[in-house]
């Protein structure tokens, strides 16, 4: 019988952060993703968006059914088997030749169909299963540093790939973080706390009604924030090209927004208790809309690569907040267990959203779209704190 691994050990830590980023590998990859399908396969805008939000149709289906049984599910064997799955998917799409013939499209459908189902599945667990260990926040900042880490690995390396081998240098780097998460969650994926522990349980209640309401407003709040945000992340790599950047340039750019990606939670770590959630999910979303304007009309260098940092740090930084929230209100795990599902939702409208937009006004109709999305996700985090102000005071939890 193999020994528990606890949530807040080291062992446990590590492998709840390679769960995560290989569950949420899309929010890195999904410029060069979008990018490389028009590169390699010819395909339009909308059909390579859309072959992106099957695979984000895929997470969404498995989360919605799993995650109402958090608590009751067997995690390591859940984990180990989805991803496994989804590394498969993804290494069978490196065969898919783009000399294939009319085929093509099916082919890839059908795998990031399935590969979405895998990565569903497991990252329902992994999400859960952080939102039990002691300190949801400080937890979540420690995994999202894995994908900092990720992000400056994977710019690095795959932009000169995928000028050799197109869209499967993308793939790859898929299936090597796939496999490690695989490997680590079947030997050692932690077991979430028996019972939610009682310092992250608010001693001030909200009122009758208040936590419900306030949970269906931040459910809300981050489709639309995920939405604005693969709207624009998509065609970041596109918008560079069209603007005169060289590929190089931009995967330069990328690589060092990695660096960004690790000063995120390592900030939201440090100000869990003397900012409140709320107010950053507001203002972050403010910030971001704000970003996407700038970057999808500006003809700068430095001042497209500014405002994509700064939009990739704000979503970082205000996404740790709002799940140690979620934790507060709901200590099971189950509101943070859906975490995919609210992610996904919003991402999985944003590639063909934003490849329809493009295909119709161009870019900068693009910017105006987000930025809007972006301005309701504002209002329904602001209204969390209008109708329940307690929500919106600093998360006070247990070191």
């Amino acid at each position: 019988m193999k020994t528990a691994v606890s949530t807040d050990s080291v062992l446990g830590r590590i492998v709840l952060m390679l769960g995560h980023v290989g569950g949420m590998l899309d929010l890195v990859v999904l410029p060069l993703w979008v990018g490389g399908l028009i590169g390699t396969y010819a395909f339009s805008p909308p059909e390579a968006g859309g072959l992106v939000t099957m695979f984000l149709v895929g997470v969404l289906a498995s989360n919605a059914v799993l995650s109402r049984r958090f608590g009751r599910l067997p995690n390591r064997t859940i984990v180990a088997a989805g991803y496994g799955i989804a590394a498969a998917c993804f290494f069978l799409m490196t065969r898919v030749s783009p000399a294939a013939g009319t085929g093509i499209f099916s082919q890839l459908a059908v795998l990031h169909v399935v590969a979405g189902l895998g990565i569903g599945a497991g990252l329902s667990c992994v999400h859960g299963t952080i939102a039990r260990s002691r300190n949801p926040h400080r937890s979540f900042a420690i995994a999202n540093l894995g994908v900092g880490v990720f992000a400056i690995a994977f710019f690095a390396a795959t932009p000169p790939l995928m000028a050799k081998i197109g869209v499967n240098a993308v793939f790859l780097a898929i299936v090597g973080v796939l496999i490690a998460g695989t490997i680590a969650a079947a030997l050692a994926f932690p077991e979430p706390e028996h019972a939610p522990p009682a310092a992250q349980v608010s001693s001030r209640p909200l009122p009758s009604g208040g936590i419900g309401s306030a949970l269906v407003l931040g459910f809300a709040g981050v489709v639309l924030w995920q939405t604005a945000q693969a709207l624009t992340n998509s065609f970041v790599e596109r918008i560079g090209i069209s603007d005169g950047f060289a590929l190089t340039t931009i995967g330069a750019m990328f690589a060092i927004n990695g660096f960004v990606a690790l000063l995120a939670p390592a900030l939201a770590g440090l100000t869990e208790k003397k900012l409140s959630p709320v107010m950053v999910a507001t203002g972050a979303l403010i910030l971001h809309g704000l970003c996407s304007l700038t970057l999808t009309r500006t003809g700068l260098f430095g001042v497209y690569t500014a405002a994509f940092m700064l939009m990739i740090f704000v979503t970082i930084f205000g996404h740790t907040f709002v799940f140690g929230l979620f934790a507060r209100l709901d200590p099971t795990g189950r509101m943070n267990a859906r975490t995919p599902s609210m992610l996904m939702l919003g991402t999985a409208i944003g590639p063909f959203l934003g490849g329809t937009v493009v295909q119709a006004a161009g870019f900068p109709a693009l910017g105006m779209t987000s930025a809007t999305i972006a301005l309701g996700g504002a209002a329904c985090f602001f209204s969390i704190g209008r109708r329940a102000g307690r929500v919106a005071a600093p998360v006070r939890q247990a070191a």
